[in-house]
């Protein structure tokens, strides 16, 4: 599982050369900045989850999958590696997303471009939930099931990146979304208790989408 893990990280490192990866930086840096600066940190983590979606997307194109699982690794570790480098590679986004943002506030220290806490916990958590989500259906109902799938969960994660966000920072709740404010609360407060059952909660659906995942694909027939 771990060098599965590894070896996808290499393989998501590799997809963008430096000049795209510049790119993106300056892009995510526009779209933030105009978004009333805050949205820069969840832009950022944004575009790291399309890159982990795009990854898998290029391996199944490739066929990759296949030889992979020709070769002596069990499927549960393909999958579970999968799920691993996912969470390795968000974690790593986010400190990526951090310090840039930091570094913006201390270049330009205006208020609307200082990051609050609860963006954060709130950005991780909702791209990692979401990546997740997407990997299951991959694994469960193939690729062109991922693919229409991915869209929805481009514009989902769009609209609740905003929606959510204006949450943290204030703004009430659209009536649709007014039953998971309780839940959103553990975002905002910023006390030892909440951040350990924030983690807990986010941990334990991650474990669950990744189990689904390993029993549907073992049954899988190629």
């Amino acid at each position: 599982m771990w060098k599965m893990a590894m070896r996808d990280l290499r393989g998501i490192l590799n997809l963008y050369n430096n000049r795209n990866g510049l790119i993106m930086i300056v892009v995510v840096i526009f779209l933030g900045i105009t978004n009333k600066g805050n949205g820069l940190f969840s832009y950022f983590l944004l575009m790291g989850g399309i890159i982990s979606i795009a990854f898998t997307e290029m391996e199944s194109r490739d066929k990759i999958h296949i030889s992979i699982l020709s070769s002596p690794c069990k499927r549960s570790d393909y999958v579970l590696g999968k799920f691993l480098s996912t969470i390795i590679w968000i974690v790593a986004i986010t400190i990526i997303g951090l310090l840039l943002s930091n570094l913006i506030y201390m270049i330009y220290p205006v208020e609307n471009l200082k990051l609050p806490i609860s963006i954060v916990k709130g950005s991780i958590s909702y791209i990692l939930i979401f990546v997740a989500l997407y990997h299951c259906v991959y694994f469960s109902l193939g690729i062109k099931f991922a693919r229409i799938f991915y869209f929805i969960i481009f514009f989902v994660i769009m609209a609740g990146i905003l929606t959510i966000g204006e949450f943290l920072k204030g703004e009430p709740l659209p009536s649709w979304l007014s039953s998971i404010e309780r839940f959103l609360v553990l975002f905002q407060s910023n006390t030892v208790a909440s951040n350990i059952i924030l983690v807990m909660l986010v941990l334990a659906v991650l474990a669950l989408i990744a189990t689904i995942s390993v029993v549907i694909y073992e049954k899988k027939d190629f």
